[in-house]
């Protein structure tokens, strides 16, 4: 690295620990980097757990209308539960799009 490249990272890296605590700006994106994953999973869970206990209610009340409404509502809550999983999938593939930017515009 030239000379003035790295006086403009010493005086970033400094500027970045006074604002945020972080020892660098490589530091302090790791750390939004590992919070945008832990947000999209948790997000995420929280989607197929919805979608396991709407799954479990359809399932409760299509018991006492007989075995076929209680497939039916079966292979629905599924269909439900799966969609959750996709949807839990995009939310970590959008935050890992985020990370990318956050790490490509450090470089």
């Amino acid at each position: 690295m030239q000379a003035a490249e790295q006086a403009v990272k010493n005086v970033v890296d400094e500027q970045i620990q006074k604002l945020t605590g972080s020892e660098s700006l490589s530091d302090e994106v790791a750390k939004q980097a590992e919070n945008l994953r832990a947000e999209a999973e948790r997000a995420g869970n929280k989607l197929i757990e919805a979608a396991r206990e709407q799954r479990t209610k359809l399932v409760e009340a299509a018991a006492s209308k007989g075995a076929l409404a209680k497939l039916a509502a079966e292979k629905a809550g599924d269909k439900l539960v799966s969609e959750a999983e996709k949807q839990a999938e995009n939310l970590r593939t959008e935050a890992e799009r985020q990370i990318e930017k956050l790490t490509s515009s450090t470089d």
